[in-house]
């Protein structure tokens, strides 16, 4: 990690970050690395040393490179929204200085907005915003497109590097009592996004019927439903070998009776509802854990410990000076 100046330096080798802003990262990656501040911090994580004994943080000038990079190889550089700030010719020079220690399995990722497209640069386009040393690509590829292009990088590295396979659809089974949630959730994984929605259940029970009916890869499943509800559901699914979960709740993942309880019985990971209003983000979070909940089966299961950490319990002080409220919904 590097930045010209030192005190944004500090601040990244300090690692911390708020709660709300890492709670889109896979729950296989949030276990054992995150410990929960205390007292004024209390809304903050850190990274462990685990990982942060891996990195390191120096001041350096993107201009003048050569020192700092002399003798280094890396796997993966990101480069990413900083060229806006440079002349093509500087982003040229800055591209050949990054490219003499760029391993040869390595990856050099720009913004999305950023493009290296009519430089002489020693660096081969991969997918957007993404690009490889020069030569080390087949023979056959795709014609570079506009940096606005949606196709999945994440899937041209994968073919690259041959990664782990994924099937090349994956199928799934949403389960929720809310026709508008299974709605937003097919349009998140339609036509070009990897997925297949193949058929969908308003409770527990019918997610049950349509597993026995249908080849399913993954589940997103809705925790308050009627009739079996989410909770009820994992305790006689998860086992095993059986079909991983991802949660997509409206109820909090701190909630220590059904957003923790789901992680604990063996829910992947977690989502919470997607809006309208941020349905792009939430549809690459959702993407993302569905295809982790598939690739990594076998894994890191449960809550992780820094979200038990955050456990939210419904326990009032002094319940007997309390007036009590019940609201429900008709249907």
């Amino acid at each position: 990690g590097t930045d010209v100046d030192a005190n944004s330096v500090n601040h990244a080798r300090n690692g911390v970050y708020k709660w709300d802003e890492i709670k889109e990262i896979p729950n296989q990656y949030l276990a054992h690395n995150w410990a929960r501040g205390t007292d004024d911090i209390a809304d903050f994580v850190k990274v462990k040393s685990v990982l942060r004994s891996h990195c390191t943080f120096e001041p350096a000038n993107l201009l003048s490179l050569e020192a700092f990079v002399k003798g280094k190889q890396f796997d993966l550089i990101f480069c990413r929204n900083v060229f806006i700030y440079f002349t093509r010719e500087q982003i040229q020079s800055i591209t050949r200085q990054l490219s003499k220690c760029l391993g040869p399995s390595g990856y050099f990722f720009i913004g999305l907005s950023e493009s290296l497209g009519g430089l002489d640069v020693p660096v081969d386009y991969l997918a957007p915003s993404i690009y490889v040393e020069k030569g080390t690509l087949p023979k056959v590829k795709a014609t570079q497109p506009s940096p606005a292009s949606s196709a999945p990088a994440a899937a041209c590295i994968a073919k690259h590097i041959q990664l782990k396979s994924l099937p090349d659809l994956i199928l799934v089974l949403c389960v929720d009592d809310s026709p508008v949630i299974l709605t937003l959730l097919k349009k998140m994984l339609g036509a070009g996004s990897g997925f297949e929605v193949v058929t969908t259940a308003a409770n527990g029970k019918e997610a049950s019927e349509a597993l026995k009916k249908n080849q399913i890869d993954v589940i997103t499943l809705d925790l308050h439903m009627p009739v079996q509800n989410g909770v009820e559901f994992l305790m006689s699914h998860v086992k095993s070998g059986a079909t991983p979960v991802v949660v997509v709740s409206s109820v909090s993942r701190e909630d220590a009776s059904m957003g923790l309880r789901s992680l604990e019985l063996g829910a992947r990971d977690y989502v919470e509802k997607p809006t309208m209003g941020d349905l792009a983000a939430k549809s690459e979070e959702l993407r993302m854990k569905l295809r982790c909940a598939v690739e990594f089966d076998g894994g890191e299961r449960g809550a992780a410990e820094v979200v038990q950490a955050f456990t939210k319990r419904a326990v009032p002080k002094n319940p007997d000076t309390k007036v009590r409220l019940l609201f429900a919904g008709l249907r």
